[in-house]
């Protein structure tokens, strides 16, 4: 009776984690004229590549957050930006 009661709370336990979230991170690069537009062109491309976050594991999608915005001048009129987006994730 005792094993039972032991498999039986190994096998809830192992079911418990493998429910737990997770979070994925995706990168964004975008590049314009001011850091207003470059930041807002990385933001839609970490949000692009992030569009499968989540689906391969199983999961869904349960919330994201951008990093800051770190940009560089590239040019006399240019900029470029880096952004990181993290997703959550859920069975």
């Amino acid at each position: 009776m005792r094993w039972r009661v032991l498999v039986i709370a190994v096998f809830l336990a192992a079911a418990a984690a493998c429910a737990g979230g997770w979070s994925e991170m995706y990168a964004g690069l975008g590049s314009g004229r001011d850091r207003e537009s470059a930041c807002g062109t990385s933001k839609n491309d970490a949000s692009f590549n992030s569009i499968s976050a989540c689906i391969v594991r199983g999961g869904r999608r349960t919330d994201e957050s951008f990093t800051e915005c770190t940009c560089s001048p590239i040019a006399e009129e240019a900029i470029i930006c880096n952004v990181r987006i993290k997703v959550g994730c859920e069975k």
